[in-house]
């Protein structure tokens, strides 16, 4: 399963033409996850890391919570 969302990851790179950022919160029942503000610092650590691109292409699931948090996340500029 991991071997087959890397081989997809690697195509919308690709495709794109971009690098990809990855953000999956849970939805199994009882365990669900939502999308908050916390995930910010971690994306900008990332962003940090990446080196000079000319595009990012952010893939974003989530089954609800702080719609600020994922427009802030869209809207993040790397430094």
């Amino acid at each position: 399963m991991f071997k087959d969302r890397t081989v997809n990851y690697k195509w919308l790179e690709d495709n794109r033409k971009s690098k990809l950022l990855i953000y999956i919160t849970g939805d199994r029942p009882a365990m669900e996850t939502q999308i908050s503000t916390e995930a910010l610092e971690y994306f900008a650590d990332h962003l940090d890391k990446i080196e000079k691109v000319n595009k990012i292409s952010l893939f974003l699931y989530t089954r609800g919570g702080d719609t600020m948090a994922a427009w802030s996340l869209a809207n993040l500029n790397p430094t």
